[in-house]
């Protein structure tokens, strides 16, 4: 298991026109959201224009979840809809999307034969949640909200505050991984899978 974690403190944010954002992980490595060559790509957002346009991204399937407030999204030609906290809707980067409503935000965007989800996790202490990793195709992403979690893969062991993220790639292995909280503690799960693309 190849396992990177990036601390609250290492992340830089940026000012979008709505906004800011913060780039929490991208693969292949180097590659930019700018130049749209990536796999995939994590990030959070905050929306402070109380209306605001989506960059178009064609291409790139989109997965956005709601941390904070009410966000109502109309896809254009397609379905209106309205989130609210931790709920989720996955659409495509090609469609003109306005959404309305101040929030902060958690965004998966993947390209080519990628596909992701995203949820929330509430996980107790002494409750441990298990990765199996059977498939070499599965990307593991944690993101924490609240709380402290204990990740252990095999002999490594890394505790995780909020505003950590960790991205797991799996290798070859029957080890299965786990996480627990040492005290409760609440997370965004991603998982990707590749389908071979690594």
């Amino acid at each position: 298991m190849k396992v990177f974690i990036t601390r609250k403190q290492e992340l830089t944010t940026s000012r979008w026109s709505g906004g800011t954002a913060t780039q929490l992980a991208i693969y292949p490595h180097g590659t930019t959201l700018q130049e749209r060559n990536f796999l995939f790509r994590i990030s959070t957002a905050r929306v402070e224009a109380e209306t605001s346009t989506f960059t178009r991204l064609p291409g790139v399937r989109r997965v956005i979840m709601i941390l904070d407030g009410q966000l109502e999204l109309k896809h254009v030609g397609h379905y209106s809809k309205t989130l609210q906290k931790y709920e989720t809707d996955v659409f495509s980067g090609d469609w003109e999307t306005i959404s309305r409503g101040k929030v902060t935000d958690f965004n998966l965007m993947t390209t080519g034969e990628a596909t992701g989800t995203i949820e929330w996790v509430k996980i107790y202490k002494d409750k441990p949640i298990m990765f199996p990793f059977s498939d070499e195709g599965n990307v593991l992403g944690i993101y924490v909200l609240k709380g402290i979690l204990n990740y252990q893969d095999g002999n490594e062991n890394e505790i995780l505050e909020p505003g950590s993220f960790l991205l797991a790639f799996p290798e070859l292995s029957e080890e299965q991984s786990a996480l627990k909280a040492l005290e409760e503690s609440e997370f965004v799960l991603v998982m990707i899978d590749v389908h071979g693309s690594l």
